[in-house]
């Protein structure tokens, strides 16, 4: 005990020395990590509440039927971020567009939901118990995808970090109209500009990151919308796992999800990181097919409700979700 103690002191001695060091060359108030942190927590926040709350409405719509763990997270964040945006617009529709409702939308979202959360990863971790021991060679190339996969998840970070990679579709219409809501803390009208009169999903969660409060700086707003977008990304990427794992039977295979790079277009101007509207787009796909699926096999309305809720949603992005909505 004595020598862990003694440890400890030198170690937190040695911390001292080095910070005061490394302090007097880049003072440690101005490092970066202070300005993302808050940007982290509020992207961790929105996530954990949507899913959160999405396994609440989850477990309620479709009661005991039985539903892989990797679908039932991914249909989780479908339902809790069209709820989240649904409310949100509805508190848009009577002026309470105010930083305070921005942090309280979610927190309240969370407590409705965690006890379902908790269920949900509760049932993720179970899954991934019981998935067999892959071969040595499947293990090998298993990891070598995985690794590959961060890769590119680590470059696509980067973009999130730079504030000047905003697109001309976020800067035309996705963006200004969120601007423009949060600005005047209301849904407002837009006479004379018919593409930011249409709905638009993500332009309500830019509006919320634009409000989230305690940033000190405009452009940490910026970066928490793309942040949101980044993580719309990983979701997209968890919606082409769950696919896949669907296509094959329920097989698990260590490693699939780093397909989704295999379509470098991931890395060109409209499907970077740039604050418009085809990440979300994409997002829905996946669930949409997958709803569908259920829905045909057992036509249960519960699974059509499932459907027409991803539909929906795909289609509260932008109008160009017809052509997925029409097929």
């Amino acid at each position: 005990m004595l020598g862990g103690l003694a440890a400890t002191l030198v170690c937190g001695f040695g911390v001292y020395l080095f910070g005061g060091a490394v302090d007097a060359r880049y003072p440690i108030s101005e490092w970066l990590v202070w300005r993302l942190a808050p940007v982290w927590g509020y992207t961790l926040l929105f996530n954990v509440s949507a899913v959160s709350f999405g396994s609440f409405l989850l477990r309620r719509l479709l009661g005991d039927r039985e539903l892989p763990a990797l679908e039932r997270l991914l249909n989780s964040m479908v339902l809790g971020l069209t709820g989240f945006v649904l409310i949100w617009y509805a508190l848009g529709f009577v002026g309470l567009f105010k930083p305070s409702t921005a942090l309280a939308l979610p927190l309240v979202l969370f407590v409705i939901g965690v006890t379902d959360g908790r269920a949900l990863l509760a049932e993720l971790l179970a899954w991934r118990a019981s998935i067999p021991t892959p071969s040595a060679v499947q293990r090998v190339l298993g990891t070598l995808a995985v690794m590959g996969g961060a890769v590119g998840l680590f470059f696509l970070y980067l973009e999130a970090l730079d504030v000047s990679v905003m697109n001309f579709d976020a800067i035309w219409y996705h963006y200004p109209t969120a601007q423009d809501y949060a600005r005047i803390g209301r849904i407002v009208a837009f006479p004379g500009e018919h593409h930011r009169a249409f709905p638009h999903l993500t332009s309500m969660v830019h509006t919320w990151a634009l409000l989230a409060p305690k940033l000190k700086y405009l452009p940490q707003h910026w970066m928490l919308s793309l942040h949101l977008e980044y993580t719309i990304v990983v979701w997209r990427i968890v919606g082409a796992a769950a696919l896949a794992r669907w296509l094959l039977g329920g097989r698990d295979v260590r490693g699939l999800w780093a397909g989704f790079f295999l379509f470098p277009s991931i890395f060109v101007y409209d499907q970077s990181i740039g604050g418009s509207a085809d990440h979300f787009l994409g997002f829905f796909a996946a669930p949409v097919l997958l709803a569908a699926a259920r829905a045909l096999k057992a036509f249960d309305w519960r699974w059509c409700a499932l459907l027409g809720v991803a539909l929906g949603a795909h289609l509260l992005v932008k109008y160009q979700s017809v052509c997925l909505v029409g097929g």
